[in-house]
């Protein structure tokens, strides 16, 4: 069985998340390199030390997930992984570079001040992939619709680490939507999976039966009251 361990950063920052099974772990999304002695600390609090980690996912290439990635791979000596569609962001430091809604003045700050790691990733990640190599019982789903090499977790217990396909900071809902089609076949893809719970890249975890019901809130399609 797998334990999902929630690393919760607030404002821009994305949440981590640290997959165990047994003594092996996985982390998911690495924060911003203001995070990284927090992170660190997390980690070792959580017994996850040189050798036992065994892999860093990136569930997409923006710069709040894969802040600490580079550093992350030295320090713990394990590979990156993310799906090829994005790895352009992380080798370039260009967050919007294969997004369809640019913002200009987000690009020359992010770069400017931040000082992003540039890097290629290690290994490739795509649909179906089976992780249980690095020692979890889960496998990639590709959701792509946030950016064009969206990537989730999916465990054999049908909970979802998602990314930013959703966020959960006021209620479940889509994040920052690049390509709307691509959402589409995403969101057809979580719900034929029968998934759970969804972990997000912002906020609080949520059931996914939970975002249904505000989604079709919100469009007007039933008259139930929000959910608490």
């Amino acid at each position: 069985m797998n334990e999902i361990i929630t690393i919760k950063f607030s404002g821009l920052c994305g949440n981590c998340y640290l997959v165990r099974h047994n003594d092996n772990y996985v982390l998911i999304d690495t924060a911003t390199k203001s995070k990284r002695k927090i992170l660190e600390r997390i980690l070792s609090e959580h017994g996850c030390t040189p050798g036992k980690l065994k892999l860093i996912l990136l569930t997409h290439g923006d710069f709040d997930h894969s802040g600490n990635a580079l550093y992350l791979k030295s320090r713990y000596n394990c590979p990156i992984g993310m799906h090829k569609n994005d790895a352009v962001i992380t080798e370039r430091g260009n967050m919007y570079i294969n997004k369809n809604k640019k913002s200009l003045f987000a690009d020359i700050f992010t770069r400017t001040f931040l000082k992003i790691d540039t890097f290629s990733p290690d290994l490739f990640l795509d649909e179906n992939t089976d992780l249980k190599e690095y020692g979890i019982n889960a496998q990639i789903l590709y959701i792509p619709g946030h950016s064009a090499g969206s990537i989730g977790v999916l465990t054999e217990e049908n909970d979802l680490i998602c990314g930013d396909l959703f966020e959960n900071r006021k209620y479940p809902r889509l994040y920052y939507v690049d390509d709307e089609k691509q959402v589409e076949h995403s969101l057809k893809k979580v719900e034929k999976h029968n998934v759970n719970t969804v972990y997000p890249g912002h906020g609080r975890s949520f059931m996914f039966s939970e975002f249904l019901k505000w989604n079709n809130y919100l469009s007007g399609e039933n008259d139930l009251p929000p959910l608490k």
